[in-house]
């Protein structure tokens, strides 16, 4: 990630730089390329088993099974033209 970047979000939302960090313990910088780096990925998912479902054409919702605790996982999407965007993810206790 350019140190530029960086700097340009540090700047709008906290009104500082990376200079400005008092604590960069485990920061991995090279100087020489003027950029940071992560050792982070999206590997590892989390798991969403549908049980169920509905929609109304623009929104989904998409649930699991209750759980012992009378509680599930909800997924929300919303259409967006030819896309799918998450509106929201929670647990929720089931209707019943």
């Amino acid at each position: 990630i350019l140190r530029s970047s960086v700097d340009d979000t540090l700047r709008r939302y906290a009104g500082i730089t990376a200079a400005e960090l008092t604590n960069t313990d485990g920061v991995f910088y090279l100087e020489d390329y003027g950029a940071y780096y992560t050792f982070t990925s999206d590997f590892g998912p989390g798991v969403f088993l549908c049980a169920g479902g509905e929609s109304d054409g623009e929104t989904a919702r998409l649930w699991t099974e209750t759980g012992e605790d009378g509680s599930r996982e909800e997924l929300v999407l919303q259409r967006d033209g030819e896309d799918w965007h998450i509106r929201s993810f929670q647990t929720v206790q089931a209707a019943g």
